[in-house]
């Protein structure tokens, strides 16, 4: 294989990184959006709403990571180290659960 190749394949996962990483943060900006949101709310029907919404927003994320990684795998990449991975979802879930009780 030669080296344009390689460039253009390289070309095409940094493009494809730098996408799957700006909807990641998009979704991030809605998931902190909507924990506000919901934090501030005192009618539990619009708290059930938003905490639906934010559910769905975080799902979403969780399917792009899930997503991400089946193609890294595909690609030949090696997995990232599963313990940070998932004391990172970990964390967050707690924060979540945290924010459903206030």
């Amino acid at each position: 294989m030669t080296e344009t190749y390689w460039r253009s394949r390289l070309k095409a996962l940094q493009v494809t990184l730098d996408h799957d990483q700006a909807f990641a943060d998009a979704l991030q900006v809605q998931i902190n959006s909507l924990t506000t949101d919901f934090v501030n709310r005192d009618d539990p029907a619009q708290r059930a709403v938003i905490g639906q919404n934010k559910q769905k927003a975080l799902d979403e994320a969780r399917q792009q990571l899930d997503d991400m990684q089946e193609q890294a795998h595909k690609a030949g990449v090696a997995p990232a180290d599963k313990d940070k991975t998932s004391d990172t979802n970990n964390d967050k879930d707690k924060d979540s659960s945290s924010n459903n009780k206030q």
